[in-house]
């Protein structure tokens, strides 16, 4: 792996640490953006200075050219992978020590350093979106929230009301781990979440509604809709970056009235993979397996709902008196 660098940052994706070396702090600046996280500094303490479980080394060499295939392309060499997507390839090599201090070491090459930043980004966080998941790692658009000292997880595309749902639990004393993206870790049999940021985003209706007082930040537009956005930590409890056992998976979307039903692992798993897939790629159909096998294995461990939000505000108690009363009736799965 190439090591003669100038430049080294520090990020977290999830609980995961990322160091990335490099000549220019553009790389690490756009995965810090694409994870809505930020750079972190390192320390002299022990708590400063969390375990580093992906190493990033990033350089450009615009004499070699891809073809282009949009898609992922992985395929496997002595030492671990090869990821390709048109204008990167990324060589990983995963040590083979006990699962728990595993160190992955990713060597980038960018090939067209010269093709805007958003596109270049969008690919950075491809090729790491798989490497999370050769690590036994999944990325997924949802909410996580703590509440009773149990985890729930909503999962939905835009406009499901994660965020909105997160701020009010939040009020009820929940702690948010995260209201829009997770990382889900296997651990042996067990699984692990945690958040990727503090920061919100919020549309104006919710934000009139769940905060009176109102934010004094100007909005930006956002996949063409204005929101806020802001750090939750300034008026509730959020712990980014921290594992937690989850226990239940909600698959919500916004609908005309309030309702919420159990289903089953077959159901859970086609929605899961509907509002997750879109982020990885995948080439051919044998390339799903290690996606689908992650989400099945997760899926069997935990409680599965089909939640609809009701369209009107008001009726947000209706999801917390429903938590409240699973959590009376639940046996968490083992």
């Amino acid at each position: 792996m190439t090591s003669n660098f100038s430049l080294k940052h520090y990020l977290r994706i999830g609980s995961i640490v990322c160091n990335i070396s490099s000549n220019t702090s553009r790389y690490a600046s756009m995965l810090a953006e694409a994870y809505s996280t930020h750079l972190i500094d390192r320390g002299t303490s022990e708590e400063n200075n969390p375990e580093v479980v992906l190493r990033f080394f990033i350089r450009e060499d615009p004499c070699s050219k891809l073809s282009e295939k949009d898609t992922i392309v992985v395929s496997s060499t002595k030492k671990g992978f090869k990821i390709e997507t048109d204008p990167i390839s990324c060589y990983l090599e995963i040590n083979s020590r006990s699962t728990e201090d595993n160190e992955a070491v990713a060597d980038f090459i960018v090939h067209q350093p010269e093709l805007e930043t958003n596109l270049l980004a969008y690919h950075l966080y491809l090729i790491t979106n798989r490497i999370l998941l050769l690590l036994d790692a999944l990325l997924v658009h949802a909410a996580a929230i703590e509440l009773n000292g149990v985890v729930n997880l909503f999962c939905g595309h835009k406009g499901a009301g994660k965020s909105t749902l997160s701020l009010f639990l939040a009020q009820a004393g929940a702690h948010i781990l995260a209201e829009d993206r997770i990382v889900l870790r296997q651990r042996e049999k067990d699984f692990l979440v945690s958040g990727c940021s503090s920061k919100m985003k919020i549309m104006s209706k919710t934000e009139q509604f769940l905060i009176p007082n109102q934010l004094d930040i100007e909005a930006s537009l956002i996949s063409g809709i204005p929101k806020k956005i802001f750090n939750a930590e300034q008026f509730f409890s959020a712990i980014p970056y921290v594992d937690r056992k989850p226990a239940r998976l909600f698959l919500n979307q916004v609908g005309n009235s309030f309702k919420l039903k159990q289903i089953s692992a077959n159901e859970a798993l086609l929605k899961m993979v509907d509002r997750t897939g879109n982020m990885y790629r995948f080439g051919c159909h044998q390339d799903y397996s290690s996606f689908f096998n992650f989400i099945t294995s997760f899926i069997n461990q935990v409680e599965c709902y089909s939640l609809d939000l009701s369209a009107n505000l008001n009726d947000l108690p209706l999801l917390l008196e429903a938590l409240n009363e699973l959590d009376k009736i639940s046996t968490p799965k083992t």
